[in-house]
Parts: C-alpha cells; sequence; structure tokens
C-alpha cells in the first residue's frame, strides 16, 4: 500500500498533535495498514512525527514490531543511508529530504543567519 503524499502528511499531523485522539486515530490508521504499508513510508513516519520509540511501541505495536525489524535508527544519516541502498518510496523521500531541510535550517537560524535570505535544497545524486 502506497499512500499518497498528502496522506502521509495528514498522518505526520496527526502523530505530532497534542491531540491525544488525534495521535489515537492516526495509529489506528497505521496500525490497520502496517502489513501492507511500504516500510519506506512507515519509517518516514515515525522520523518526521518526532515520537519516541517508545511511544511507538505502547501505542502501535505492530508498526514497532515492523519500524525495528527494519533497523535500529540513531541518526539521520543512517536513515537516508539505508533508503538509498535499499531504495525509497518517491513520496516518503520527499517528506524524508524535505524534513532535512527544515532541520538544516533550524542549525542556520541557530547559527544566526538570515535564514529568510537562504535558499537550501537537499537532492540525491542520480
Amino acid at each position: 500500500m502506497i499512500f499518497k503524499k498528502n496522506e502521509l502528511l495528514r498522518i505526520i499531523d496527526m502523530l505530532s498533535s497534542t491531540d491525544k485522539a488525534s495521535n489515537n486515530l492516526a495509529f489506528e490508521i497505521i496500525d490497520q495498514s502496517v502489513d501492507k504499508m511500504d516500510i519506506t513510508q512507515l519509517i518516514v513516519i515515525y522520523k518526521v512525527s518526532n515520537l519516541s520509540l517508545d511511544v511507538w511501541e505502547k501505542e502501535c505495536k505492530r508498526g514497532f514490531k515492523r519500524i525495528t525489524d527494519f533497523g535500529t535508527f540513531t541518526g539521520n544519516g543512517l536513515i537516508l543511508t539505508k533508503f538509498i541502498e535499499e531504495g525509497c518510496e518517491e513520496n516518503a523521500l520527499e517528506i524524508l529530504m524535505e524534513y532535512f531541510n527544515k532541520l538544516h535550517i533550524n542549525i542556520y537560524r541557530d547559527m544566526g543567519f538570515p535564514v529568510d535570505k537562504l535558499d537550501i535544497t537537499i537532492k540525491i545524486k542520480q
């Protein structure tokens, strides 16, 4: 099962919400589709939602198992490397690149750079 980009972003927004009902609904959607879901999309949902594996283990056991079966990630570079080596669903990769871009912008902002004057683009070489 391949989610469209807007569907992935909606699930991520629901998981990132402070509203517990939204969190629960997102985990329910994931739980119902996890066996058919593209693994790279699931990893991106996990990574971009910024919820710990402990939360996933408690709230979405099947999603947690699938994520941890894929690998243990201690850094963004490991995820990207694995995606590049094994292939990655296009929408998942696009969302991941946008996430990395936001992280870099925040780093530059913290360093005092005028981020409103920057246009940062991260691309994967073909």
